[in-house]
């Protein structure tokens, strides 16, 4: 008998990581608010069957309905063999069709036979077809008191609202690595099998969260070693790739080195699979990224080669982060290309030349400082703005401004003021203007100083401006403020 199965969870005491489902379900007997209908979601191998057969004993116990099976009793050991006349186990996958949602509508209006309870667990339950959620429907919203229902599905988003509203929904959860390495350990030591901390360490983090996966992993291990599990043997088992090579690659990948990454790429592969050195190379970018963050010692069992990185560019969350998405989506595509060793080399590739591309905080940046230098404009002097005009042909503003005395001026606000001795023509006065704006790209203003007073400002007043537009060869001769009589 297989690991996964002797160990089998049949009470829930025993049931690893899923703390909400046992204390709510625990206080649910003791307090006789047992739900007709039960949801229980989650990825595989975390527990949701077998919590489904917990229950059923818990239902039909000889002692029961109880939180505490005895598992001795004639029904909970038919129901822990898989053949309790009153507990029926359904597999969706194979039974979509509505005719088989009508065996259970016709079946459920018959009492049980030999126990309290007749239990419906339906796995997979989101493979059913529409016309079949439709019958089921109308079982959950009408069930005999006698008739439990236990749904248990990995995609709870294909199941229709109307079906989930109607249940009692438990999300189970990811087991914890710590869980997963407490309990192989006790297997391990009941099974006669010697192991050090990391093989064990190894199987965990290879599991996915699973523990059935786990305990197919320590079993596999253990055969392939001979009951004597090493951290080297539990490599070779599980393919797993040195960490040391596959820094190697990400640090040729972030420094641009197409040519050694590829080389050292292919090197790997040529005893792996590129889609598995792939992958763990995507599992080092997410440990890398994730110690950068956290500092938590305990996040990889590489965590000793990982402090050891020198490179900031690898520890940079933003360039990992980018590093990452790409590979994922890589991955899918050297899956599904039918030149497999040629897609990932391509993918190798485009790594690299990431390591060329600015990241949006760069962009962000650079584009905020192209917009202030082109707030801040051009300074210019005097002497400046004369070579200018006189090289942009310009000859008749260069005359008239290269006779009168000259200032330039720049204030807080963002404009710039020119100051002349003399009148210019509206014209030239136009012209500069124009120029002046165009040039530096920003806002100009030309002032008439005379005496030390300025007599005239192209900003203080448009209808000034407009009339010496209007009427050609007018002059601002001097401005007067006039006080108005009280």
């Amino acid at each position: 008998m297989s690991f996964a199965l002797k160990y089998r969870p049949n009470n829930f005491k025993d049931l690893i990581g899923q703390d909400v489902l046992v204390r709510v379900l625990h206080n649910a007997f003791h307090l006789d608010k047992i739900p007709q209908s039960i949801l229980l979601t989650g990825s595989s191998g975390i527990g949701k069957t077998t919590a489904a057969r917990i229950i059923s004993m818990c239902l039909n116990c000889i002692s029961g309905p109880t939180s505490t099976p005895c598992n001795t009793c004639k029904n909970c050991v038919s129901i822990k063999n898989f053949n309790h006349p009153d507990v029926i186990e359904i597999d969706a996958a194979s039974n979509t069709s509505i005719e088989d949602v009508k065996v259970i509508l016709e079946n459920s209006h018959y009492v049980p036979i030999t126990s309290k309870f007749k239990v419906y667990i339906i796995d997979e339950v989101h493979m059913l077809s529409n016309s079949a959620f439709n019958a089921l429907l109308k079982v959950l919203e009408e069930p005999a008191p006698y008739v439990k229902f236990i749904l248990a599905t990995t995609e709870v988003k294909k199941i229709p609202v109307t079906i989930i509203s109607r249940c009692q929904r438990f999300d189970l959860q990811r087991i914890t690595t710590d869980n997963i390495v407490n309990h192989l350990k006790a297997i391990a030591k009941e099974e006669n099998i010697s192991f050090d901390e990391e093989s064990i360490k190894l199987i965990a983090y290879n599991s996915d969260g699973s523990m059935r996966n786990a305990l197919s992993l320590l079993e596999q291990s253990a055969i392939y070693s001979n009951k004597t599990l090493s951290e080297e043997n539990t490599k070779k088992m599980l393919g797993y790739v040195s960490r040391h090579t596959l820094l190697k690659v990400i640090e040729f990948i972030v420094n641009g080195n197409t040519a050694e990454a590829l080389n050292k790429f292919e090197e790997v592969c040529s005893s792996h699979s590129p889609v598995i050195v792939l992958d763990n190379i995507l599992q080092m970018i997410y440990e890398i990224c994730y110690f950068s963050i956290t500092k938590d010692n305990n996040s990889s069992p590489d965590i000793d080669i990982i402090t050891q990185i020198q490179n900031s560019k690898i520890q940079s969350p933003i360039f990992l982060s980018r590093l990452w998405q790409i590979l994922l989506k890589g991955i899918q595509e050297v899956k599904s290309s039918v030149c497999i060793k040629q897609a990932a080399n391509m993918l190798i590739i485009r790594l690299c030349y990431l390591s060329d591309l600015p990241s949006p905080k760069q962009i962000i940046e650079k584009l905020q400082s192209n917009i202030k230098a082109n707030e801040n404009g051009l300074d210019i002097n005097c002497k400046m703005l004369l070579a200018l005009l006189k090289n942009n042909n310009m000859q008749d503003l260069y005359n008239q401004l290269s006779q009168s005395n000259l200032e330039i001026t720049y204030c807080s606000d963002g404009t710039s003021n020119i100051i002349l001795t003399t009148m210019l023509p509206n014209n030239l006065q136009q012209e500069l203007l124009h120029f002046l704006n165009n040039l530096t790209s920003k806002k100009w203003n030309i002032s008439i100083k005379k005496n030390n007073n300025t007599c005239y400002n192209s900003r203080l007043d448009s209808t000034i401006s407009d009339i010496l537009q209007e009427f050609d060869g007018a002059k601002v001769i001097n401005i007067e403020n006039i006080k108005k009589e009280q």
